[in-house]
């Protein structure tokens, strides 16, 4: 026999799914789980369920009738109710809402038909109420505000937080900030969708959790880009998915610069471009559309050619923006845009 401290001990070594499959499998575990430091590299957290490091949990509305059980959505949908999940068995004809995950070893259900109740249901199941915060190193929110109320529970503590393309709507930071933990703030990674319309009607790019965010990475070029206060961003382009050629980037980039130049932008800030390409042309094209477009703002000493020589375009608020253009891994082009003091 081990001791709870012993236990304990060992416990925190565990991969985390086993430590989940184990406490499902012995209630006599469960408290000494849920008092046991959590480490989970990355969760998702979506309608249908979480995923614990590529490890899913998730619902399955099943629909009973006279003759047979079928899986009504979810994973298996269409198929009949596989043996795992014979408590259903012996409910009566109707639809219910049932759990498994996708190792077939832990199966339980329940006879609740609201979505909302069961995702909670779920979210309680299968990472406990915990005194102690969950540390995450990456969590995914594919969800809206409703299924996040399944978390009401729980305290996660996260380095990198990433919003997927459609969550973004009124209240929802706001919603995720209650589940963090407070020394959360701030986070160190915060990852937003590209369609960000919505965010900047709803005034969600002045939320303190963007605001204080220490990297904001952005995939797609948003187009309300100027109105992003956070100081570290890093925004990652796809050239050749989005059909977007040099012409637009460069606009978009000197419509920015001359924002900054305007509005007097805060010298600390350092915008990233990223982009993948064989060749440099695409860099040296950029490059060479800003020189034109502030040729005569920048010092005659400083004018160049070389495109790898940063330009550095002055503002009347005793600083200046440094535009540079350097090669990262494999094929990889950055374009630094970062405000530097006189």
């Amino acid at each position: 026999m081990m001791t709870y401290p012993c236990l304990k001990s060992v416990l925190v070594n565990f991969d985390p799914n086993l430590r989940i499959e184990l406490s499902l499998r012995c209630p006599s575990l469960r408290s000494i789980n849920q008092s046991t430091p959590l480490e989970i590299e990355t969760l998702s957290v979506n309608f249908s369920g979480l995923i614990i490091n590529s490890h899913k949990y998730y619902l399955q509305i099943v629909e009973i009738n006279t003759n047979d059980v079928y899986i009504k959505s979810g994973e298996l949908h269409g198929k009949k109710l596989p043996h795992q999940l014979r408590p259903f068995t012996n409910c009566s004809p109707g639809t219910y809402i049932g759990f498994e995950n996708d190792t077939d070893s832990i199966e339980w259900a329940t006879s609740s038909k609201d979505r909302k109740e069961a995702v909670a249901y779920l979210y309680e199941r299968v990472l406990g109420n915990r005194n102690i915060p969950i540390k995450v190193s990456k969590l995914d929110i594919n969800s809206n505000t409703v299924y996040l109320e399944g978390l009401r529970n729980l305290k996660l503590s996260v380095s990198e937080l990433e919003l997927d393309d459609y969550t973004g709507r009124t209240q929802l930071l706001s919603s995720i900030a209650l589940y963090l933990d407070p020394s959360n703030f701030p986070l160190k990674c915060l990852r937003l969708p590209k369609f960000l319309m919505g965010w900047e009607k709803d005034g969600m790019l002045n939320h303190q959790v963007i605001q204080t965010a220490k990297l904001l990475t952005i995939n797609g070029f948003p187009q309300y880009i100027h109105k992003i206060s956070t100081r570290i961003v890093r925004v990652h382009l796809d050239l050749i998915k989005s059909n977007w050629d040099i012409s637009f980037i460069s606009e978009k980039l000197i419509k920015l610069i001359d924002h900054w130049l305007d509005i007097g932008k805060e010298v600390g800030t350092r915008f990233s471009f990223v982009w993948s390409a064989t060749r440099m042309n695409a860099a040296r094209d950029i490059w060479k559309a800003i020189r034109d477009k502030f040729i005569f703002r920048i010092r005659e000493t400083q004018r160049t050619d070389d495109c790898f020589e940063p330009l550095k375009i002055p503002s009347r608020f005793y600083s200046e923006t440094w535009v540079s253009i350097r090669r990262g891994s494999g094929y990889e082009w950055i374009c630094n845009l970062e405000v530097r003091s006189l």
